[in-house]
């Protein structure tokens, strides 16, 4: 399994749960982030983001992290809510939401 997280750059909430997440890494798949307000053209932006957020480019090159642009994705696996901060969990081809309190 794979979670799914879907953040801004500037979003206290999102950070909580990314911190969440980061602490229980060993226990998933991996995570997969995805910043819903970065043009696709500023890796820049997401990699500062990610080093403010002590997530560690070991995590990145080994993929149990990816840094992704959202392009579309959340509206996507979440209909039109679009609410941030959001969680999934992708187990193959099924995505399903992934609560909080489930982590």
């Amino acid at each position: 399994d794979r979670v799914l997280f879907f953040t801004r750059l500037n979003c206290p909430a999102c950070d909580a749960v990314l911190g969440r997440l980061l602490e229980r890494l060993d226990g998933i798949g991996g995570v997969d982030v995805y910043i819903t307000d970065v043009p696709s053209s500023d890796d820049t932006a997401i990699r500062q983001w990610a080093s403010n957020r002590a997530i560690r480019p070991d995590w990145v090159r080994s993929g149990r992290v990816s840094l992704n642009h959202d392009n579309g994705i959340l509206r996507r696996v979440g209909g039109s809510t679009g609410e941030i901060p959001a969680l999934f969990v992708r187990r193959g081809d099924d995505i399903r939401t992934l609560e909080y309190a489930d982590l």
